[in-house]
């Protein structure tokens, strides 16, 4: 079982639940200012100065202490169009995130269509976490309030393909109430391929997600009850190589140019006691 992020993900396509996965900002790199989605190899960018921060399980982004703090991706095809869907996130909490809606991830290009978010509704005594699907008459399903100061892990499963499904809600591995507070009716909108994370959308900057965000994934499928537990037991089996330890030199290297093992520290920035395998060595 992997402890902590990898610093530099590499998906697992043998694990079954990472087949399905269409949208992975891992939030691993710990500096600069964009992070990879580790399926389509695209970079989102960072808006209005988002943090970098240490949480329990590695690097996390902290989107707290401002209204407008976001990341922004805008060319994430294979999450186009969802029917059936599958949200994972790994949040820590602070507050109730600007204007009393902290976001966590919005599939939306503002206003007029919101194919989905997931957010807090903490506005003048709202409904909890909530997921909004803009069908032509919108419908919105929430759960608790994630408790503040707590890492707490995620899973939301949809099947939108008819207005009559409810979505289920696993919370640390284990499904909870889920409470329908507006009926949808008719049909999903057109989508676009863009998604912001800590935020609602490129347009709309008001509800930056009040604390920080460990990671967010989406998956085209409903996962199920036994894969929202297992997520929850190991968050980094999708990943090929556990802990931060990606790259290792074996005992088969000695010497880098002339130098002997234990007087080369790095290669190309990477400390050789993070590295595993080079130049064909195991």
């Amino acid at each position: 079982m992997y402890s902590t992020k990898p610093l530099l993900p590499r998906l697992d396509f043998s694990n079954r639940i990472t087949r399905t996965l269409v949208f992975d900002p891992a939030m691993s790199e710990g500096s600069g200012l964009s992070t990879r989605d580790t399926v389509s190899g695209q970079y989102g960018t960072f808006q209005n100065a988002p943090t970098w921060g240490k949480g329990t399980y590695g690097n996390t982004v902290d989107f707290s202490a401002a209204t407008n703090k976001a990341i922004d991706y805008s060319n994430i095809n294979a999450a186009k169009g969802l029917t059936k869907f599958s949200i994972e996130t790994y949040i820590f909490q602070t507050g109730s995130g600007g204007s009393g809606y902290g976001q966590i991830i919005g599939k939306t290009n503002g206003t007029t269509n919101r194919y989905f978010i997931l957010d807090n509704d903490n506005f003048a005594g709202g409904w909890g976490m909530t997921l909004v699907i803009s069908f032509t008459g919108q419908g919105t399903w929430s759960v608790p309030y994630p408790t503040y100061n707590i890492w707490t892990h995620y899973v939301w499963t949809m099947d939108a393909s008819s207005v009559s499904n409810t979505p289920s809600c696993y919370k640390n591995g284990v499904p909870i109430t889920v409470t329908v507070r507006q009926v949808p009716t008719g049909t999903l909108p057109a989508d676009s391929n863009t998604i912001t994370v800590g935020n609602l959308s490129s347009s709309e900057r008001l509800y930056s997600f009040g604390g920080q965000i460990l990671y967010v994934r989406l998956y085209n499928s409903v996962l199920g009850a036994d894969q929202a537990k297992s997520l929850y037991q190991n968050p980094f089996q999708i990943y090929t190589q556990p802990s931060n330890n990606w790259l290792k030199i074996s005992s088969m290297l000695k010497s880098v140019n002339g130098l002997s093992r234990g007087s080369v520290k790095t290669i190309n920035g990477l400390g050789l006691g993070s590295m595993k395998g080079w130049n064909g060595l195991v």
